[in-house]
């Protein structure tokens, strides 16, 4: 009806005086953004709605007033600007409850999930999202609405810390409630983190029964077609309670369960891939370290979800550290080139930005371990690179200095070499091995690009050091000074 009055004008209808004309041009606004999908659209609707609303004209029709509202509700959600929408959502409610309830049930519904959405970004947005839901609830009891009003505000409760309360709204939902089955498999999930948080083995067995008897239930409700595959989810989670509270038995009966449940799903499907996580958690208890590599290796090559091949690429990289420590040289070379690369895919997935470096071992190991392999193949600019990432969160750390100096030793780049090597002796107990070390390379770098200075250098070591009591080092400051032409 919209495009038909507003077609009558052969170029652009006059600027709207009042709100009927005004609700015209928007809600055609807001059929062209509908059909275009883009923010901006949705915005300028938006803006069209509002100035309707400020219009003469309609406040008088309240039924049609809240139509109006509900659309600027909408216009303003799809906008990404959630609290606003809820704001005209909450105004359309009582317009037009009188006239049409169902209108009135969608706009509170919509209130809800604006400030549910909202709550994403700001935890304050969350308790008014609650607050919305219980109102439809009670205001609106008889409609079907009211049950998935209760079913979100138990998942709102849960994301404030909320279990008991959330356990019990979701225990108060019917069989024969359309959300019913959704409830069932969100107390699955409540029931994990009670198990997960006690704190003695009482509270622990105690919220462990409770956890199985609600994944028993859920797989003799939960039938037919299950495309998120919440069946085998449920197994899982089974399964890793029943690993970590040392009932290995019934761990292997929920893992063969959901595996034979999972046969022919999507690699890609985390449920496949926290299966060959459980799979290797197993092997670990059992100590069968064969199982634990070939699981680690799926993980790590095929896993989609992040944490399941972080923990991939960790038993990777452990098992070649292994293997290297107790190889020779030339098997060493080969693992070194072998670990490159699952480490460079954990530094990725860890991140090397200076405040993760500083926050997260486990992101320093992997950056620094990486370092020393790109080192050992000979990659040294590369090697450089990454420990140049460590110094910048960790600049007198001595292990950073140490492999930064070799590298750019063994890259030609003498300058920045005998800096670092400087940097790490001043570090450094004088006359330590270490120290010894440092100098040398400190030297060797600088005769190849300020040899006159380095004789200098030279002659005032060799007065103040005339005895290197490490054999190694006495050999090769021998050979330097004879480099350096004493």
């Amino acid at each position: 009806m919209a495009d038909g009055v507003l077609d009558e004008f052969d170029s652009e209808p006059p600027r709207p005086t009042d709100a009927w004309l005004g609700w015209l041009v928007g809600h055609r606004a807001l059929a062209a953004a509908e059909q275009s999908n883009r923010t901006e659209a949705y915005r300028e609707a938006a803006a069209l709605l509002v100035r309707a609303t400020e219009l003469p004209g309609v406040r008088g029709d309240t039924g049609s007033f809240g139509r109006l509202t509900l659309e600027t509700g909408w216009a303003f959600f799809k906008s990404e600007e959630p609290v606003r929408a809820a704001e005209e959502f909450a105004r359309a409610v009582p317009l037009l409850q009188p006239s049409d309830r169902n209108l009135a049930v969608e706009a509170a519904w919509m209130r809800g999930v604006a400030l549910q959405q909202a709550g994403e970004s700001d935890p304050a947005r969350r308790d008014q999202a609650i607050e919305a839901f219980q109102r439809l609830a009670i205001e609106f009891a008889d409609h079907p609405k009211s049950a998935e009003a209760r079913y979100q505000i138990a998942r709102l409760q849960r994301s404030d810390g909320n279990s008991g309360r959330s356990i019990a709204a979701l225990e108060g939902i019917a069989p024969n409630d359309p959300n019913y089955v959704d409830a069932r498999f969100e107390l699955i999930s409540l029931r994990f983190d009670a198990w997960k948080k006690g704190t003695t083995d009482e509270a622990k067995s105690t919220a462990y029964a409770a956890l199985v008897d609600e994944v028993r239930r859920f797989a003799t409700i939960a039938t037919g077609d299950d495309p998120t595959g919440r069946r085998p989810k449920a197994m899982l989670i089974a399964a890793e309670a029943a690993f970590g509270s040392q009932r290995d038995a019934e761990g292997d009966d929920w893992l063969e369960q959901a595996g034979a449940l999972l046969q022919g799903t999507a690699e890609s499907q985390p449920s496949v891939a926290q299966w060959h996580y459980l799979r290797l958690v197993r092997a670990q208890k059992r100590s069968d370290e064969a199982q634990v590599l070939t699981e680690a290796s799926w993980l790590a090559t095929r896993a989609q979800v992040p944490a399941y091949r972080q923990a991939g690429l960790v038993h990777v990289t452990r098992d070649l550290e292994t293997r290297r420590s107790k190889a020779d040289a030339t098997e060493q070379l080969r693992l070194s080139e072998q670990a490159i690369g699952p480490y460079e895919e954990l530094v990725a997935q860890l991140g090397d930005d200076p405040a993760t470096l500083s926050s997260n071992r486990n992101a320093r190991i992997a950056l620094q371990r990486l370092a020393f392999h790109l080192t050992a193949a000979g990659r040294s600019d590369q090697a450089a690179a990454k420990y140049e990432r460590l110094l910048a969160a960790f600049p007198d750390d001595a292990t950073a200095l140490r492999g930064a100096g070799a590298a750019k030793h063994a890259a030609g780049a003498w300058d920045e070499a005998a800096e670092l090597w400087a940097r790490l002796a001043n570090g450094l107990d004088s006359g330590s091995e270490g120290w010894y070390e440092a100098r040398w390379h400190e030297l060797d770098s600088l005769r190849r690009v300020r040899p006159d200075d380095t004789r200098k250098l030279w002659k005032q070591f060799r007065l103040l050091h005339p005895d290197i009591p490490f054999a190694p080092w006495r050999d090769r400051f021998a050979a330097l000074g004879a480099q350096i032409g004493e």
